[in-house]
């Protein structure tokens, strides 16, 4: 997500993050997706936060853009890696539709 060394900045890190996230998400599960923005408030914090799950389920899952933007500004190239995704597609997909990092590439 780098440009030529340049840091992006939070809002720019954003856009580019939801639309990595969702392409691979939707090459490995193959069916659309949804994805919203939220602003969460907890007693203590308030981040950003997207929410991904297939269309038209209650199933999702939240990825915290606060987190994966201090990541990013911490340097680490891999934030949108397997992890992120495998725990993503897990989690929102019933059993019949999850497919393995590996099966993937």
């Amino acid at each position: 997500m780098e440009n030529g060394g340049i840091m992006k900045s939070f809002d720019e890190f954003k856009s580019e993050f939801r639309d990595k996230l969702l392409n691979e998400l939707e090459k490995r599960i193959k069916m659309p997706l949804d994805c919203k923005r939220h602003d969460i408030s907890k007693v203590n914090e308030k981040y950003e936060s997207l929410t991904i799950g297939p269309e038209g389920s209650n199933v999702s899952v939240n990825a915290r853009l606060d987190k994966a933007f201090e990541s990013y500004r911490d340097g680490n190239t891999t934030f949108l890696g397997n992890g992120l995704l495998d725990s993503c597609q897990r989690r929102a997909l019933p059993p019949r539709h999850q497919r393995s990092s590996k099966e993937s590439e």
